[in-house]
């Protein structure tokens, strides 16, 4: 069981359906999604707790590691909010809070708090329909134009969709390693990939990966969850980009797939204020956002 607030338990695989219960009447804000909650937990320091039958939660900056606190329901707003910013005050020095999902942000009076706008955070939500259509698309849309390229060059390019727990880890591992080269980065000092190595390891019916492959060498994967409402949630894409057009590929086949079992809308997830992750997702011009913002006590 989650403790009462202010007690905090660990984080754990055990809390999931318990967790599951405060976010299923909520849309899949990313943060908030359980699978999302596990894997980034890369220093096994974030914690739970409930306040008000609302579902709080210690984070860690996904960059810096810093703790920051958020929460997500519908009940007593106002109490809760005062109570885990005085908490965060006393505990962190922090008199804030941050990733309040907008259907919380614009329930609270702005006589009492200061409510900030937190683009880096906004999840992008796309329509599954303009993805797997993308191929349909006017020539004059890069992604598009990008998509045919590949078809085109690699005309023999195989692919798989399957569940996660079916794919070759190994493999993925070292295509995510190709990633961080061609980045000039060590794979091995990134939270991300502590996280990806963790989700590799957390087997669950609804997580799919979808694989491309150019004469038998894996180019590219992504990693989808089937969530309700007819939403999916991408956590990993990564490939190899001296393939052009293969981050545009994978997203058509795994939207083509993910389309047939139902889907209408894919969360990609924020950008963190990362300008090439900003433009990576901005370049598909049709999606709306899940936003979310900060508080903190209007002093005034």
């Amino acid at each position: 069981m989650i403790p009462q607030f202010p007690d905090f338990k660990l984080l754990t695989r055990d809390d999931k359906n318990d967790i599951e219960c405060f976010t299923k009447e909520f849309l899949p804000y990313s943060d908030f999604n359980f699978t999302s909650l596990y894997v980034w937990n890369v220093n096994n320091k974030m914690q739970v707790s409930r306040l008000n039958e609302n579902l709080v939660v210690l984070f860690s900056d996904y960059i810096t590691g810093e703790p920051f606190l958020s929460f997500i329901g519908k009940n007593a707003l106002l109490q809760t909010v005062q109570m885990v910013i005085e908490y965060s005050k006393e505990r962190y020095q922090l008199p804030s809070l941050k990733l309040i999902p907008e259907c919380i942000a614009r329930h609270l009076p702005t006589s009492e708090f200061i409510i900030t706008e937190d683009r880096d955070s906004f999840d992008y939500i796309y329509p599954i329909s303009f993805f797997h259509q993308l191929i349909e698309q006017p020539a004059k849309h890069k992604p598009t134009s990008h998509l045919r390229f590949f078809t085109r060059s690699y005309p023999q390019y195989q692919y798989t969709f399957r569940l996660l727990h079916e794919a070759d880890k190994h493999e993925l591992k070292i295509l995510f390693k190709t990633w961080a080269c061609n980045k000039s980065i060590n794979h091995r000092d990134m939270h991300e990939y502590i996280a990806f190595e963790r989700l590799l390891q957390y087997s669950d019916k609804r997580i799919f990966i979808t694989t491309i492959s150019v004469d038998s060498c894996l180019v590219g994967f992504m990693i989808n969850e089937i969530l309700a409402n007819n939403y999916a949630i991408c956590h990993f894409c990564k490939a190899d980009v001296s393939y052009r057009g293969i981050y545009e590929a994978l997203i058509w086949i795994a939207s083509s797939k993910l389309n047939e079992l139902g889907m209408q809308y894919l969360n990609f997830e924020q950008d963190l204020g990362m300008e090439n992750l900003r433009r990576s997702k901005e370049k598909y011009k049709n999606h709306s956002f899940l936003k979310k913002f900060k508080l903190e006590n209007n002093s005034f």
